[in-house]
């Protein structure tokens, strides 16, 4: 061989190696990208990097997810309705007070004399007047029947007082002209008569000697 086919042969070789060295390098940046590409889809969807995963199970994970935050944005919405609830409470609560506080601070203005008119002012005067009027009548009448009520039993006391005087004067009486009685029949026993009066179980006086008239009760 010649020098010239034997250079040419080896610059036929150089560039068949770079050939296939190329080659090799672009499918080597091929398979790269694709890698790449793949990974940023899987991310993408935010899914597993499991390049056997089957596709069954992807879709199963991500309605999985979804139903999650359904859920979360469900219980988020039920928590803002209670606190609106409550909230709304709090203000109806609110209103009555402040209504309040207003009616208050009307009724005090005008007890002061404050934003109304010398009629007004009088007229509210005169019916509080009136409902102290009405108010004193119903108590003088209640106070009048009840000093009646009072009265009768008074007087119905005082009569049985008086009976009671009168029957322990009676009573004192009859005791003096017992007593007296009793004296003079022991001094006729004493003189040799006989006594009229016996003696029960107890030693008490049974009976005596005679019963005294009105005439000696009431006499002195």
């Amino acid at each position: 061989m010649s020098r010239k086919h034997i250079k040419y042969n080896t610059m036929e070789k150089k560039t068949l190696m770079q050939s296939r060295t190329e080659i090799h390098t672009g499918e080597s940046k091929i398979v790269i990208v694709k890698k790449n590409s793949e990974t940023k889809d899987i991310e993408r969807m935010n899914i597993s990097k499991v390049p056997f995963l089957p596709l069954l199970s992807i879709r199963t994970n991500a309605i999985e997810e979804i139903y999650k935050e359904v859920k979360e944005i469900k219980q988020n919405i039920t928590e803002i309705e209670e606190r609106n609830k409550v909230s709304s409470q709090c203000i109806e609560t609110g209103k009555v007070k402040i209504q309040d506080l207003e009616d208050r601070h009307m009724a005090l203005r005008k007890k002061a004399g404050i934003g109304c008119t010398y009629e007004e002012r009088k007229e509210e005067l005169l019916g509080k007047l009136k409902q102290v009027q009405k108010s004193w009548k119903k108590s003088a009448n209640k106070l009048k029947s009840r000093i009646q009520e009072l009265e009768e039993e008074a007087k119905e006391l005082s009569i049985k007082a008086d009976a009671l005087k009168n029957l322990i004067f009676r009573k004192g009486q009859q005791q003096k002209i017992l007593k007296r009685n009793l004296n003079d029949s022991g001094s006729t026993s004493e003189n040799g008569y006989h006594s009229c009066d016996l003696l029960n179980s107890s030693g008490q006086i049974r009976s005596v000697v005679h019963t005294p008239s009105w005439n000696s009760l009431y006499g002195s």
